[in-house]
């Protein structure tokens, strides 16, 4: 939903900051009664979600934000890392039962049967740690401090500014983040194992990049919208390639023999994660569109044409291998149990 154009010209920069960061502490805060009586692993996925929406906005915002030093600090980093241990297992457990053992033959059902029993109690001891931790010192002197801030903001001298006139900006660093990356340049039949780190580190850019366009986009147009989606739906490829990757190798680690069954299927994922890579990688080295991009953060909705800028592509947007998945099971009535990153709200 796009701003009203009077409201979003009065809004300052430090009062749309304020606005995101109570948005997605209050979503951290509103999880953590049913993760901790742990019937649902939904509410665990959403509240690391919102830590890490949570440590983009605090990093985006840092020139208004006047913060105390435990809201400087790495705790959300470490809170939302040791979130993730958990939920990664979560989504492990729920794979491989739904999606490799219904279609492995009976011996190979039973020896993953006990590399799930493993998987299951080391959920159970993780789950004891993020208990303690949500009960720790230092996380209820984090929620204090940032409750402290919430009701008292400080601000430094940026935060008085207007936000429209900062937007473009703001967003200008990330897109620069973004089109630097190297990973980039790696067509797509040269994939390999050495490229499995760059390509993960580019997924990061791209969630990174996405959240900061969300936190921004009622302040432009649909192409910018259509720019954000297509952040991420790569995203959400690249964490279904990297998804598979980390389940082969805790299953090699545990040393499970992947049977040839197993590895269609992870072969299949990885080939279905890559499938829109080529064509999304040729737009984005390319030297119209890199421009294109810039321009478009440049004009806010009321600054200029509202059109999409010269060589931006009208259907930007595509559907992606882990939302077609997504529709697919959807279909036939099924569930999804993806990390973030294949399903991050």
């Amino acid at each position: 939903m796009h701003a009203d154009l009077s409201t979003a010209r009065s809004l300052t920069f430090g009062e749309h900051a304020h606005s995101i960061v109570a948005e997605h502490y209050q979503a951290i805060l509103k999880r953590e009664r049913k993760v901790l009586r742990d019937e649902d692993p939904e509410p665990l996925h959403e509240m690391r979600v919102a830590t890490r929406r949570l440590r983009v906005a605090l990093a985006l915002f840092a020139p208004a934000l006047s913060l105390p030093l435990v809201l400087r600090s790495n705790f959300l980093g470490s809170f939302s890392q040791k979130l993730g241990k958990l939920r990664d297992l979560d989504v492990q457990i729920a794979d491989l039962r739904t999606a490799f053992q219904p279609f492995l033959d009976p011996t190979d059902q039973e020896s993953l049967e006990t590399v799930l029993l493993d998987l299951a109690k080391q959920r159970q001891r993780r789950f004891h740690k993020t208990e303690r931790l949500l009960h720790s010192p230092r996380y209820q002197s984090w929620k204090a401090s940032m409750e402290a801030w919430l009701k008292h903001p400080q601000y430094h001298q940026q935060a008085q500014h207007p936000l429209m006139l900062l937007l473009p900006d703001l967003l200008s660093l990330t897109i620069a983040q973004t089109l630097l990356h190297p990973a980039w340049w790696i067509p797509g039949q040269a994939i390999g194992v050495s490229h499995n780190a760059l390509l993960h580190d580019l997924r990061k850019q791209c969630k990174q990049a996405r959240y900061q366009g969300e936190f921004l986009a009622s302040f432009y147009g649909q192409a910018f919208d259509a720019w954000v989606l297509e952040m991420k739906g790569l995203q959400e490829d690249l964490g279904l390639l990297h998804d598979s990757q980390v389940l082969q190798q805790m299953l090699l680690k545990k040393r499970y023999r992947l049977s040839p069954a197993c590895q269609s299927i992870l072969h299949q994922r990885q080939s279905q994660a890559l499938h829109h890579w080529d064509p999304i990688r040729q737009r984005y080295i390319d030297e119209g569109f890199r421009r294109a991009l810039y321009e478009l953060v440049r004009q806010p909705l009321g600054q200029g044409d509202s059109d999409p800028p010269p060589n931006f592509p009208q259907d930007l947007a595509f559907t992606t291998a882990s939302s077609l998945h997504i529709q697919n099971h959807q279909k036939d009535g099924g569930n999804q149990n993806h990390k973030d990153g294949s399903e991050d709200p």
